[in-house]
Parts: C-alpha cells; sequence; structure tokens
C-alpha cells in the first residue's frame, strides 16, 4: 500500500513537458528560425515584438508577419540493467508567432503578437517500464503580447509590452493496482491556466551596417485552477480511495534575458548573433493541491531544484538578388536539468541545433520564408531521485516551417 500511496502522491511531479531549453521553444520567427534562432540585434520584421521590442521603432511602415513549424521529436529510452529500447510515438506539434505592427509616426510604433514560446509533448508506449511515472503528457502555451516602441533618436530605440498567456495540459500515468480485467487503473489530469508578464528591450543602431540589442521577458506563473484529476479503470475496492476530483497548481515560467548583434557585411550579406541567459533556478518546486484527499491522494510538494542555464546562436543570410535570401545558423543550448533529475517526463541534455532557410521577395511587399531545424539533443544517462528510475536517453527533433511576411 505504501508504493500506491508514494505513485499517487507524484501525480505532480511529472507536471512538466518536455523538449528544447528546458521545456522553452525557440520556433517563433520564420526567418529567425532558419539563422539560428538570432534575432535580438536586428530588425526583420514585426516578429520584433517578440524578439526585441526595443526594434519596434525601426521597422519600415507597418506590416504582418505570420509563421508556423511542423515540430516533430523522437526520443529512445533503454532502462539500465534491462537492455530493452523503448521508443516515444511519433507526435506533430504546431507552435506559431504571429505578429503585426502599425506605423504611428516616424518614431512611434504599435503593435501585437500572439505566439506560443513553451510547451510540446511526450507520448510513452503502452508497454514502458516506467508508465507508472509517466504515460503521455501535452502542454501548450498561448502568449498574446501587445507592444509599443518609441525610436528615441536614430540610432536608439526601446519597446515594452504587457503579456498574457493561456496555458492548457493533459497528462496521464498508470497506476500499480490492476482491476478485475487484469488491466492497471489510469490517471489523467487536464488543466487550464492563465498569467501575466512583460517583455522590454532597447536596440542600438550606431550605422547603417551594425546594431545591437538587448531583451528581456519577466518570468510568468501560470495558474491552474479547477483542473480535473480523473482515474480510469481503478478496481472496486480503491474506487472510493481514487474518485475524480478537481486540482490547483502553480507553473512558475522563467525569465530570459538575451543579448543580440547584427552585422551587415555589404548588401549581399547578413551575420548575426545572440547569446541568452535563461533563468530556470525559479523553476525549484512544483506543488500540487486537490480538493478531495483521501488516503491514496495527498497534495504534494516535488523538489524540481533547475538551474539557469546560457545559450549561444549565431546565424548568416546571403542575398544573391533581392529577391532571394539564403539562410542558415547554428545554437548550442545546456540542460537546467541537474543529475538526479532525469526522468521520463523530461528526459532533457545539452543539445546542438542546425537551420537552415529561404526567403523569396515575390513583390516589394510580400515575402514568402521557409525555414528546417534539426536538433540533437545530447544522450544521456541518468536516476530519477524521487523514484529510483534509471536509464539512458537521446533525443532527435525536426521541424519544418514556413510563413509570410506582407508591408502596408
Amino acid at each position: 500500500m505504501k508504493k500506491i500511496i508514494l505513485h499517487i502522491g507524484l501525480l505532480g511531479s511529472f507536471y512538466v513537458p518536455a523538449r528544447a531549453q528546458g521545456f522553452k521553444i525557440n520556433l517563433l520567427g520564420v526567418k529567425q528560425n532558419s539563422m539560428g534562432h538570432t534575432g535580438a540585434g536586428y530588425v526583420f520584421d514585426a516578429s520584433t515584438i517578440y524578439f526585441n521590442p526595443g526594434g519596434l521603432g525601426f521597422t519600415k511602415g507597418s506590416s504582418l508577419s505570420l509563421g508556423g513549424s511542423a515540430l516533430m521529436p523522437r526520443t529512445e529510452f533503454v532502462e539500465t540493467g534491462h537492455g530493452i529500447a523503448y521508443d516515444s510515438q511519433n507526435q506533430i506539434f504546431t507552435p506559431f508567432g504571429g505578429y503585426v505592427s502599425f506605423k504611428i509616426d516616424p518614431r512611434f510604433t504599435a503593435g501585437i503578437g500572439v505566439y506560443t514560446p513553451y510547451g510540446s509533448g511526450l507520448t510513452w508506449p503502452e508497454n514502458f517500464s516506467g508508465r507508472f511515472i509517466l504515460h503521455s503528457i501535452q502542454l501548450q502555451t498561448i502568449y498574446i503580447q501587445p507592444t509599443l516602441g518609441y525610436q528615441i533618436t536614430d540610432k536608439i530605440g526601446i519597446g515594452a509590452g504587457v503579456i498574457y498567456s493561456l496555458g492548457n495540459v493533459t497528462l496521464s500515468k498508470d497506476i500499480p493496482v490492476s482491476n478485475e480485467q487484469g488491466n492497471y487503473a489510469r490517471a489523467t489530469l487536464t488543466g487550464n491556466g492563465t498569467g501575466w508578464g512583460y517583455s522590454a528591450g532597447i536596440l542600438v543602431k550606431p550605422d547603417s551596417r551594425f546594431s545591437a540589442g538587448l531583451t528581456y521577458h519577466s518570468a510568468l506563473k501560470l495558474d491552474f485552477n479547477n483542473g480535473n484529476a480523473n482515474f480510469s479503470g481503478v478496481p472496486s475496492s480503491f474506487q472510493t480511495e481514487l474518485a475524480n476530483t478537481t486540482f490547483s497548481s502553480t507553473i512558475p515560467l522563467p525569465a530570459d534575458l538575451t543579448l543580440g548583434f547584427g552585422l551587415r557585411i555589404d548588401s549581399a550579406w547578413l551575420v548575426t548573433f545572440d547569446a541568452d541567459l535563461v533563468f530556470w533556478n525559479t523553476y525549484d518546486t512544483l506543488t500540487f493541491d486537490y480538493k478531495n484527499q483521501t488516503s491514496l491522494l495527498t497534495n504534494t510538494r516535488e523538489v524540481k531544484n533547475y538551474r539557469s542555464v546560457p545559450g549561444i546562436r549565431a546565424g548568416v543570410q546571403y542575398s544573391p538578388s533581392k529577391k532571394v535570401d539564403i539562410r542558415g545558423g547554428a545554437f548550442f543550448e545546456s540542460t537546467p536539468v541537474q543529475n538526479g533529475y532525469l526522468a521520463p517526463d523530461f528526459p532533457d541534455n545539452n543539445r546542438f541545433g542546425l537551420t537552415a532557410g529561404l526567403g523569396i521577395h515575390a513583390s516589394p511587399k510580400f515575402e514568402v520564408d521557409l525555414s528546417f531545424l534539426w536538433l540533437d539533443v545530447l544522450q544521456r544517462t541518468g536516476t530519477d531521485r524521487a523514484d529510483s528510475f534509471s536509464g539512458t536517453y537521446k533525443s532527435y527533433i525536426y521541424a519544418p516551417g514556413g510563413g509570410i511576411t506582407y508591408s502596408f
């Protein structure tokens, strides 16, 4: 009975999505995606609302930028001492970014962005040896960011925006009790949350060739109230203790600070570079409160002990003509997951990525962009101290994308 209490009590501990740096998604602008996810120090279009609000005043006229990607992750796990490999199910996720800016006067610009900075998901096969820790998780966040940008001088711009976030989550795990049919019971949590934050930035452009920017996205807490905790396939002897109920929780999403540069070597070549720091240390503890507690279902407090980590990114664009832009990039990101916290819900490690893309200027006002990401999450062997579950994880991610830019 003690083992059952432990696993049910830790139901909230896997309330964490997998992929990207931590569970941060950087696929928020097609041009930037193609150039190693750089953009804090160079203004491409209205997507600077996310990448650096300080560049909004430098945009030329009003514009609309829309884009999305098909994110396809794959993870393999081999449990220590058994040698059996388990592959996560093939899934496709669709992070996106949509931005529109309006030039109020030569120095003042307003805009709004809608984008998905955090989320992803992971589903293991039904026979997965860690199914009592996690079977499946899906999380999506959508940020809505109205933003104002002002060009203080011809060389300096500042900007800031308010962020309203919407989040939804669905996750499930098996419970180590069998029903009359011989199947394990399953717990499934679903919920919707909201939160508030802000973004601010500054861009300096001393001449037509060089620009530098600094941008900050604040930490944000997603509050989940009245989520649903449902238990299916529960044997009759446990149905009183494992009855459906509601829960509340808060997910702290980290702040990040990015310093970026852009260098226009000549009319054909552009080079960009970003360095960022994501303050994952705020994600130290996760709590879960259930409305109707029992001897098997109790509130939890799970230590995550994440650490703040850096990332470096570089990109290049070559324009052989006024009609075509050819882009490429590379980046390296560190993982916030420390030793002792590696689990099937979040099989994370340091990663290296390569990007490429193409921009086609169909007219002076309309552009079509394509991008592609390949990401290698380095192999990692570790143990989840909460469940003493040990093994080796290896992940890859592919993400083709596309979008349009329209000036008006």
